[in-house]
């Protein structure tokens, strides 16, 4: 899964230079070619100056769009490989019988726990229910 993320996110992140490129391309071309700030007409002008913020405000918003999206892929990415080396970790510690009921469960729900993909504001991860009780750290299970 953290390759596939991560492969999606250099997709966005390639897609988001190409729009810029082109975005940029096609700004020039209007100024160039077109008489947007030129004029003896004050409100054409000003018609003009107005089409053309839109059109940068849409592009740009395009583009933010793209880079929220890229930057989600890479923080999924990033958190499927912290959970294949908890799996690891866990799977290690279970082999040698080191692992107690109150910590399985606070393992499992690390794992199964949904992940915040960073696009909405507030987006938080509920605990699993049946995990209420809180770890003590200073028991040594050995």
């Amino acid at each position: 899964m953290s390759d596939d993320y991560n492969e999606s996110g250099n997709k966005w992140l390639r897609l988001a230079g190409g729009v810029s490129i082109v975005g940029i391309i096609m700004l020039t071309i209007i100024m160039i070619f077109t008489e947007i700030f030129t004029g003896d007409n004050l409100i054409l002008a000003v018609r003009n100056m107005g089409i053309l913020s839109v059109i940068v405000a849409t592009i740009m918003y395009i583009i933010k769009t793209m880079m929220k999206v890229a930057l989600s892929s890479f923080h999924l990415s990033r958190d499927a490989k912290e959970r294949e080396q908890l799996s690891y970790f866990y799977l290690a510690l279970s082999k040698e019988k080191l692992v107690s009921e109150s910590e399985r469960e606070l393992v499992l729900s690390a794992l199964f726990s949904r992940s915040d993909t960073g696009l909405l504001k507030g987006d938080s991860s509920p605990e699993l229910p049946s995990v209420t009780k809180s770890f003590d750290f200073s028991k040594n299970n050995k």
